[in-house]
């Protein structure tokens, strides 16, 4: 086993077809760890020093540690994964059947950092399936809470799968809609991919944007330019790999709800959505997210993941908890 260190990002960029063909041979990965998601989150929001762990066999990438470098105010270096802070799972990757070396080979890295380089290593959003769960003492950090879909094979076993009276509520909100005219859905392609993406912008800002003083505060996760920009980026990527799920519904031609998310390894992962309010007595937040799921059903997809808080309304479509975890590890 060799491994060598990426300090630069040209270098970095240089190895993204073989780190995301690592990505697809890694059991344990999410999209989140894909550079589809992790370079432009660098590019964008990136600070302190690369610092990518590549494990090679016989000149085979075999796995990664995207890690990044940052002072602290008292000295020591903390070494952390790309992503921190925003991204909803993080972790190393390892190619299937090289997951114990490739740790065992981190673990020495660790070690040796930690004793030597005054290193200290805090490492988040760990799924309870990662790879670097298994590093250390590890502290409850977040609630994911997820849908379980392994029994559902068409939209009627939603109905089971849904607290009770979700199912009849939705397709009430559906006749009614049907009512008011053309309902369409539309799935995000390469030719619609910025209108599209526009939309979930625009109606995530209108639901969740709040006015003070005639300025606009809080606009979820599109709060600022830059992350739009990120957003975009990744979203542009993960569609040229067909991992990207972006949906609207559209009333008679107007767009009134979206919902932006991804799939990989059999499971889809919720973003965010977005609706118009002036349609909220359709429900149009709901019917998108049931649109979604269903698509999720017909593409035999495991898992609907509503990602990181526990907000009430994940547990109306079935969603169980699962635990993201943190490990921190001082310098000896």
């Amino acid at each position: 086993m060799q491994i060598r260190v990426i300090s630069s990002c040209s270098e970095l960029e240089a190895m993204t077809e073989p780190w995301f063909e690592l990505l697809q041979r890694s059991r344990r990965a999410t999209p989140f760890q894909a550079p589809e998601w992790l370079l432009p989150w660098w590019h964008h929001f990136g600070s302190g020093k690369l610092n990518v762990l590549v494990f090679e066999d016989r000149g085979v990438l075999v796995g990664l540690a995207p890690l990044c470098l940052a002072e602290t105010p008292d000295g020591p270096t903390v070494t952390r994964f790309i992503g921190t802070g925003n991204t909803d799972y993080l972790d190393l990757l390892a190619k299937a059947g090289h997951e114990e070396v490739v740790l065992a080979e981190f673990s020495k890295y660790i070690a040796e950092m930690r004793r030597h380089s005054r290193a200290g290593f805090d490492f988040q959003e760990l799924r309870e399936e990662a790879l670097a769960t298994s590093l250390g003492p590890k502290a409850v950090q977040e609630v994911c809470p997820v849908v379980p879909l392994q029994n559902t094979s068409t939209w009627e076993d939603l109905r089971d799968v849904w607290s009770a009276g979700l199912f009849t509520k939705l397709q009430k909100y559906r006749r009614r809609l049907e009512r008011e005219g053309t309902v369409q859905y539309e799935a995000v392609s390469e030719k619609n991919f910025s209108i599209l993406f526009e939309t979930i912008v625009t109606l995530h800002q209108r639901q969740w944007g709040q006015w003070k003083e005639g300025v606009r505060t809080d606009v979820g996760v599109f709060g600022n330019e830059k992350s739009i920009l990120f957003h975009r980026e990744a979203a542009q990527g993960y569609l040229k790999k067909d991992l990207l799920r972006l949906y609207c519904l559209s009333l008679n031609g107007v767009r009134i709800a979206a919902i932006y998310g991804f799939v990989h390894h059999r499971r889809a992962y919720y973003y965010i959505s977005g609706f118009d309010p002036l349609y909220a007595q359709f429900s149009p937040g709901s019917l998108i997210i049931a649109y979604a799921m269903e698509q999720a059903v017909k593409g035999k997809i495991q898992e609907f993941d509503f990602l990181r808080g526990a907000e009430p309304y994940k547990y109306r479509w079935g969603a169980v908890d699962r635990r993201n975890y943190r490990i921190l590890m001082p310098p000896f």
